[in-house]
């Protein structure tokens, strides 16, 4: 009887199980590699939400904060006064308001901004500094300034009238050009006691203002605001600023006529 030889159908068994394993190797590899993905996504997901929500907490917090230093009784002794308020677990507020003597804002052309000058003494004045354009061709904006006195019962204003560029008959003083600092005009006005404010309008154009005393440190002409809220559990931390400005006149006053008799025409 022959024997039949049963090698080559072995090794091919031996090879298909080889290939098997082999894919079945690279399967799990995948699957392991998208699991950790999908497990790391997840974990990260998790904590940016966590960071979110704490973050949204914390300026909350420091919303909560400034409502709360707007209610403090702004007639403080100092030029700062410092709180604190408590809003929600975990989250600690402190605020700060700041006296501020200096007055910068940014008007529109027609808008006026007024500055407190109370308790204004001989020898003593402003400076009103304004516009960023550096030259003529820009069209920077001429002011107006309307100084506002009071003296027992009489109340007096005092006009001025500057341009920041020599055009003739214009009945404006010309102002030369200040090359220090962001704004480039500069006038110093002298005050009298008794005068109680300033209204600063910008003709011709927009401009960026400031005004700050000249020989003494003018009364305070806004209030500065800040309060940060830091949460202990994520780490996240918030500040929100607000100022607080004077009650003023609005712009309306500069075009109203006022008499202490009957006006005749």
């Amino acid at each position: 009887m022959k024997s039949v030889s049963l090698k080559p159908f072995d090794q091919a068994t031996r090879s298909d199980s080889g290939q098997a394993g082999l894919v079945v190797l690279l399967l799990t590899v995948i699957l392991l590699t998208v699991g950790i993905a999908v497990a790391s996504r997840a974990t990260t997901d998790v904590a940016i939400s966590r960071q979110e929500e704490e973050s949204n907490r914390a300026l909350n917090g420091a919303e909560a904060g400034v409502e709360n230093a707007l209610t403090q009784d702004l007639n403080f002794t100092g030029s700062t006064y410092s709180g604190s308020v408590s809003v929600d677990t975990g989250i600690s507020v402190n605020y700060t308001i700041d006296k501020v003597n200096i007055l910068e804002t940014r008007l529109f052309k027609g808008v006026s901004a007024q500055a407190d000058v109370s308790g204004v003494a001989n020898g003593q004045g402003i400076q009103v500094r304004w516009a960023k354009e550096t030259n003529c061709s820009q069209n920077p904006a001429s002011l107006l300034i309307t100084v506002f006195n009071k003296v027992g019962s009489t109340v007096k204003a005092r006009n001025y009238a500057y341009q920041p560029c020599s055009t003739a008959n214009t009945g404006f003083t010309d102002v030369s050009t200040d090359p220090a600092g962001e704004l480039f005009r500069q006038v110093t006005i002298s005050l009298l006691p008794g005068d109680q404010f300033v209204r600063v309008r910008p003709i011709y154009n927009d401009t960026s203002i400031q005004i700050q005393g000249s020989g003494w440190n003018l009364p305070t002409q806004y209030y500065r605001v800040k309060s940060v809220a830091d949460s202990n559990l994520g780490n996240e931390s918030r500040a929100v600023q607000v100022n607080r400005t004077n009650p003023v006149a609005p712009s309306i006053f500069d075009f109203v006529l006022y008499s202490g008799t009957t006006i005749t025409k």
